[in-house]
């Protein structure tokens, strides 16, 4: 029944009221989306937040105000035996390198230990993290540092995941990270990649950055690629 005592709304208006509803809604649900993945991805991170340690927050190896920390875990948790995979010290590898990079994340030592560690004993335990994870971590936490790239880098390159390998070496290089040690080890990774050209002018920016290891060099030669000059 057609009640001609209620007025109607012009079919303008109407489509013009719908519309701004509309709008009103879409950009409601854009927040609530960007809400949930800022939410998401602060819950994302492997091993969860960083500031999950005794200090209650992340302690920075380049830090000159975080050093008493810093020596504070190397004293107990980093010693030279952990470093070299020696032994523990508070407890059996990799539990006092784990601490360090709980405590530390972007530690360089306690990095690269940990890639050499799981190289060799894939990690199987809960207590402890992926390779992968605590190179995640420290890349949350110092997204600007081309150190890090570089051992994630290497860790990748040891482990065969070429692929990846080379992406690390190139973000550090895009980072401006200059380090003969990058450049030899982005030489290494070309020349099993066939590439003899950049091979050998990564060769030629370590050797002329005072890299001792010949090995990049003698497979060049053994291969009949001349080095450039630097």
């Amino acid at each position: 029944m057609n009640d001609k005592s209620c007025p109607t709304t012009p079919l303008s208006l109407q489509r013009a009221f719908d519309a701004r509803v509309l709008r009103r809604v879409l950009r409601a649900s854009y927040l609530s989306l960007a809400l949930l993945a800022v939410s998401g991805a602060a819950h994302a991170l492997c091993g969860g937040s960083l500031n999950e340690n005794n200090f209650r927050r992340p302690v920075d190896v380049n830090d000159p105000a975080d050093k008493d920390k810093v020596y504070i875990v190397e004293k107990y948790h980093f010693t030279p035996e952990v470093a070299a995979l020696i032994r523990g010290s508070t407890s059996k590898l990799p539990g006092d390198i784990h601490y360090t990079l709980r405590h530390i994340p972007n530690h360089y030592g306690a990095l690269d230990a940990m890639a050499r560690y799981q190289l060799k004993n894939p990690v199987e335990s809960p207590e402890y993290f992926t390779a992968d994870c605590y190179f995640e971590r420290a890349l949350a936490f110092r997204p600007k540092d081309g150190r890090l790239y570089m051992l994630y880098g290497m860790y990748l390159h040891r482990a065969k995941r070429l692929d990846q390998a080379v992406t690390m070496y190139a973000h550090a290089e895009e980072l401006g990270f200059e380090n003969p040690e990058l450049y030899y080890n982005r030489g290494l990774l070309e020349f099993q990649r066939d590439n003899l050209d950049e091979a050998a002018a990564y060769a030629a920016k370590a050797y002329a950055g005072g890299y001792p290891l010949p090995a990049l060099r003698d497979k060049l030669v053994k291969a009949g690629v001349q080095i450039p000059e630097s």
